[in-house]
């Protein structure tokens, strides 16, 4: 029992970094699961963000109770094994014969051999460059942010920061191997800064062909800068790719 918790006292800031890297780790994917309940619309993706989210806060509980006992072990040896020895009968001490005229031989510290210093060199000087006249510096149109990094799901038009002013086809592609369904979503004034869903989800994968016909009327209220985004989901639940591109929508003209 000794032996084991000797060990354990060795290996314990090994295991406390373990256990609040994993605590970190669970967290995190607590707080995932939380923000995927909050944004879920449908009730699949409500039921596997909840499973996610016991699943991480059960974790969590095991971790903090797993270091809690650990500490409770190593820390302040609440539960150290108790180092009182036996009784047991001391043994009587026999004197060692001494010679007169004789002392007993006391170890030497033999000096540890010393190792000649090196000089480190002087840095030298190094020369200053001369200073060369920088150009003047051009303005340069600020470029429109295009989130597309999985070719599963793309959006080739409209383009990135169209005007939209009436219904539109959205053309792209959203596709998968483990493909369950995809989903279109805007952000903008109207949604608060938001992601909202547009109708529901589509369960056939699009390859280069017609996503959606997005209509821009109900947003004429609040116009401005939106964005339009694909999400296909795969059937794990997970977010397997997406595309997000700008837009503008903003009500026609009305001719005078």
């Amino acid at each position: 029992m000794e032996t084991l918790w000797a060990w354990l006292q060795s290996l314990a800031p090994v295991l406390y970094g373990g256990i609040g890297l994993l605590l970190l780790i669970t967290l995190g994917q607590v707080w995932r699961a939380y923000r995927r309940l909050l944004r879920a619309f449908f009730r699949v993706e409500r039921e596997m963000a909840a499973m996610d989210l016991i699943g991480g806060l059960a974790r969590a509980a095991f971790l903090l109770a797993l270091g809690l006992g650990l500490w409770l072990l190593v820390g302040p040896g609440i539960l150290a094994p108790s180092s009182t020895p036996s009784t047991l009968p001391a043994p009587t001490s026999i004197p060692s014969p001494t010679v007169p005229g004789l002392r007993r031989p006391t170890p030497g510290i033999s000096p540890s051999p010393g190792f000649p210093r090196t000089p480190s060199p002087s840095p030298l000087p190094s020369p200053s460059p001369s200073p060369v006249p920088s150009p003047s510096p051009t303005a340069t149109p600020t470029p429109l942010r295009v989130h597309c990094p999985d070719p599963n799901a793309q959006i080739e038009f409209p383009p990135p920061g169209q005007v939209i002013s009436q219904p539109i086809a959205l053309i792209g592609t959203a596709t998968h191997p483990a493909f369950q369904f995809y989903k279109m979503e805007i952000q903008g004034p109207y949604t608060g800064g938001q992601w909202v869903t547009l109708g529901d989800i589509v369960r056939q994968p699009v390859i280069r062909g017609q996503l959606w016909i997005f209509d821009p009327r109900p947003f004429f209220p609040q116009p401005g800068r939106y964005r339009l985004r694909v999400v296909v989901v795969d059937i794990a639940a997970r977010e397997a790719a997406l595309c997000e591109i700008p837009v503008v929508i903003a009500p026609p003209e009305s001719g005078g």
